[in-house]
């Protein structure tokens, strides 16, 4: 066979390509420390990089929950903090000396107008936001979760449920009248509404809330109307047994972690698979009635024959349960001394009326409340503190798992560098070299010896 100049110059130059390509290959797993770039150069290996980060990148989003998710939960235990120290000592100083001192009626009204204030200060720790947040508006992110109102609330037949007190505080035509009691409401409901214990209803008598809607009415003083909101459901409060789930935005909000999050049968998240970072204002500073103490007395129906004889029987509710009621002040009002609430800052507004009434032993009968009102509010600053020492060892866990995962991600696609460099060496002398010899092997043109 004759060797033509043609072969030869074919055969080197696809010497020389595929040399070329070869230390360039090299040269690219060095810049880039990985054996391969592409999937299709090693498929088995690839497969086990993609899913390794995927597992980095999900770290990634874990790290970032749990730092937003502690920065939240510090801001919201140094408002708290705020509440339940700075602001509960000048409360009770206030509420002892308010009950125990001898006061004109103009002394125990200023002390009414500081309740009012330290109460409307309290409401606007509870209000802060925290990166456009609010940090205890639950699900809800309306600006003023927590507020100071005139409220109503009504069933479905349209009778008033709530307060025990709206018959002696409305005018005939329809206004409110001056002492109507100001509730502080959580995402439009009085916290001192309860469903799940025996209620007072404005007629007097002691009942339970049936489950159902009811609609809850804030009071307009510019237009001297009710505004009515939107419409509560109470039903899953009273199966649970548990007030605080009447309130708007009481569902959790649930991130993940990287426990791996598991649903139930109804598609629900399992609250020991994820992080709920959703922060129920109603719960957090207390909601609710303590009735146990209230004067009651069952209700009689009284029926009168035709001869004039009276008879009396117990009142039955729907069960076959006798009704009972609360007993009347000489002058027809309720006796409701000591219907308190379970939450600070409605006690607070509960001791300025008091004392616009001059009644200092309410004021004496609230310290020792507001006192177990501030001490569930100091166990839920401890159970953020505790959330934030599991978010820090979540943290810790996430960057050892993290450094393990690159460990792995190092020993499947890296390359080992002392090994490249001493191929990429070899291989860059072979391409010199193949350089070299196409000067000897090519043919000369005559442009060689002009």
């Amino acid at each position: 066979m004759r060797v033509t100049n043609n072969i030869t110059t074919g055969q080197f130059l696809r010497n020389n390509n595929m040399a070329l390509t070869t230390m360039l290959k090299s040269h690219n797993r060095i810049m880039t420390q990985r054996r391969f770039n592409r999937v299709s150069e090693d498929s088995i290996n690839g497969s086990k990089a993609m899913t390794i980060r995927r597992q980095l990148r999900d770290l990634d989003i874990y790290k970032d929950n749990l730092s937003s998710a502690k920065e939240l939960f510090s801001a919201a235990e140094t408002n708290l903090y705020s509440v339940a120290h700075d602001i509960y000592i000048k409360v009770e100083e206030k509420l002892v000396a308010a009950a125990n001192g001898t006061y004109e009626q103009m002394d125990l009204d200023i002390f009414a107008v500081e309740f009012d204030e330290l109460a409307d200060h309290m409401v606007k720790n509870l209000n802060a936001d925290f990166a456009e947040r609010q940090l205890f508006g639950g699900t809800s992110n309306d600006p003023t979760p927590f507020e100071i109102n005139q409220v109503k609330i009504t069933d479905a037949d349209g009778k008033v449920v709530f307060p025990p007190e709206y018959e002696q505080y409305m005018n005939a035509d329809g206004t409110i009248a001056d002492g109507y009691p100001k509730n502080v409401t959580y995402n439009g409901v009085p916290l001192d509404f309860d469903v799940t214990s025996d209620i007072i209803l404005p007629d007097g008598t002691i009942s339970k809330l049936a489950a159902g809607e009811y609609t809850v009415s804030h009071y307009n003083s510019k237009k001297g109307t009710w505004e009515d909101q939107p419409k509560i459901d109470v039903t899953e409060a009273i199966n649970q047994k548990d007030n605080s789930l009447i309130y708007p935005g009481s569902k959790p909000i649930y991130i993940d972690i990287g426990l791996g999050i598991k649903y139930n049968d109804k598609y629900e998240v399992d609250p020991q698979t994820a992080l709920d970072i959703s922060m129920n204002g109603a719960a957090i500073t207390g909601n609710g009635i303590d009735i146990s103490k209230v004067d009651t007395k069952a209700k009689m129906n009284i029926v009168t024959d035709p001869g004039g004889t009276t008879t009396e029987t117990p009142a039955l509710d729907a069960d076959g349960n006798p009704i009972y009621e609360v007993e009347r002040n000489d002058d027809g009002t309720m006796k409701l001394d000591d219907r308190f609430s379970k939450n600070l800052i409605q006690l607070v507004l509960d001791a300025a009326k008091a004392l616009r009434n001059g009644d200092q032993g309410t004021v004496n009968a609230i310290i020792d409340r507001a006192k177990d009102a501030n001490n569930h509010i100091l166990t839920e600053i401890t159970t953020l503190g505790t959330k934030q020492n599991s978010i820090e060892f979540y943290l810790n866990k996430t960057e050892d798992y993290k450094f393990n995962l690159r460990e792995r991600q190092n020993l499947v696609e890296g390359t080992d560098m002392e090994a490249e460099i001493t191929n990429y060496e070899a291989v860059k002398a072979a391409y010199d070299a193949t350089l070299k010899i196409g000067s000897q092997l090519l043919p000369h043109s005559i442009f060689d010896f002009i």
